[in-house]
């Protein structure tokens, strides 16, 4: 079922109005502290941006997406650039953004990020600061793709890591392969190192235990991405 303006929507849990509510938060922050401060201004980029809206399951309540939610006039960015895979998607997010007053700063770059990254960073302002707004669904994003994206510039990275029970069900078949998709998503294939080879050792793991060690690791190999000076 469409929206109310006829146009497709994304489902989602309950727990994205929370999600949205802090992320609206961050951009409040982000904008007012570093507004006027930056040659090239300030540059949004969503690499999984969607259509636009979203409708909560539990309460089919209409909400806006992290791209609708990043054009309030609240947030002055200079540019946006907004990545997209799906065909649908990027038409209805097409269709939304030009009812809104920033649609002549708007990039729309169709297509999987990690294909498209040498595109993103083409359109991004020189001296300008950037937020980058990462929201998968999955493991959909190669780490040498922030490489590449924050390699010489000046960009804030707002991450959301996959759940951790998604990842425990299969975290014995990505540890017995010589290459997973958890590798190309971490940065390396150390991350092994973390838990225990047999899958009896890694059945008694909890999901908390392996979001966390996932998480730490993670965060450990963003801390190595070299970011200008």
């Amino acid at each position: 079922k469409n929206a109310s303006d006829g146009l497709p929507v994304r489902c989602v849990g309950v727990w994205a109005k929370d999600k949205y509510f802090y992320l609206k938060r961050y951009f409040e922050i982000f904008t007012s502290a570093m507004k006027n401060k930056w040659e090239g201004g300030l540059c949004y980029i969503d690499l999984f941006a969607g259509c636009g809206k979203c409708r909560v399951r539990e309460t089919c309540e209409e909400i806006d997406g992290s791209a609708l939610v990043s054009l309030s006039v609240k947030y002055p960015f200079k540019k946006y650039i907004m990545v997209e895979l799906s065909s649908d998607a990027v038409s209805a997010l097409r269709k939304r953004v030009e009812k809104t007053p920033h649609k002549d700063r708007i990039k729309i770059i169709p297509g999987d990020c990690n294909d498209e990254i040498d595109k993103i960073i083409c359109e991004i302002p020189r001296k300008s600061l950037s937020l980058a707004v990462v929201d998968p669904t999955g493991l959909h994003i190669n780490f040498e793709t922030l490489h590449k994206l924050t390699e010489g510039l000046r960009i804030d990275l707002i991450i959301t890591f996959p759940e951790g029970m998604d990842i425990k069900r299969n975290l014995s078949k990505f540890i017995r392969q010589s290459h997973c998709i958890l590798d190309d998503y971490i940065g390396d294939e150390d991350w092994r190192q973390l838990f225990p080879k047999d899958v009896k050792g890694i059945n008694q793991l909890t999901s908390t235990h392996v979001e966390e060690s996932l998480i730490g690791y993670y965060r450990e190999n963003l801390g190595k991405l070299s970011y200008k000076e």
